[in-house]
């Protein structure tokens, strides 16, 4: 390792210990992953007393989550009837999408089920022109809407609008502009089976 990770008295830091741990062991199982070691180290002058040491750095992650009992019924109500369900709290009716299992503001169990309409308000969105990993190709465009019926909003992908000119797109895609739900004909019982349209 480098003088870089090591503190006052030349001794190792326990996150270079660390370091060297990760790196002999990916070597040693044979992983074809990035390492510490093949960045670049960049070092800044801290207020003019010590250096500093950035280093980049990347993830790159696969996962499965467990949806539990609220997200299961969620994403199978999208899958096998096209509707999106909200739960309701039953003390101040607050709708929430996605659906919770307890009211974020009373802290009371929401166990009733509640469709919500197809159409909706854009409460903010962006316009993404890099690319991410697992992503569409940019440029693509999203947006938080409150559907009717909702009281919280639930982002998601706009499509149909020309993202050519992202400053006119951002225009057209302003906060107030009124949408409705396009489902997929093939559902997965994911939020990909929709996606939203200009309405």
């Amino acid at each position: 390792m480098t003088d870089q990770r090591k503190v006052k008295g030349g001794k190792p830091s326990a996150i270079s210990r660390k370091i060297d741990w990760f790196e002999s062991d990916c070597t040693l199982r044979g992983r074809n992953v990035p390492v510490l070691s093949d960045f670049s180290h960049k070092e800044v002058a801290m207020n003019g007393t010590r250096d500093i040491m950035v280093v980049p750095g990347e993830w790159h992650i696969r996962y499965q989550y467990a949806a539990g009992k609220v997200g299961t019924e969620f994403f199978r109500r999208l899958r096998d009837d096209a509707k999106i369900m909200a739960t309701k709290c039953p003390k101040c009716d607050l709708v929430m999408l996605p659906p919770r299992g307890y009211c974020e503001r009373c802290f009371v169990p929401a166990e009733e089920w509640v469709e919500v309409k197809d159409t909706g308000t854009i409460e903010a969105c962006t316009i993404v022109t890099e690319q991410f990993e697992g992503l569409p190709k940019p440029p693509y465009a999203i947006a938080y809407v409150v559907l009717d019926g909702a009281s919280t909003a639930m982002i998601n992908f706009v499509s149909g609008v020309d993202l050519s000119d992202v400053r006119e797109a951002a225009k057209i895609l302003g906060i107030g502009r009124r949408v409705r739900v396009a489902f997929n004909k093939e559902r997965e019982g994911k939020i990909t089976d929709f996606h939203y349209e200009l309405a």
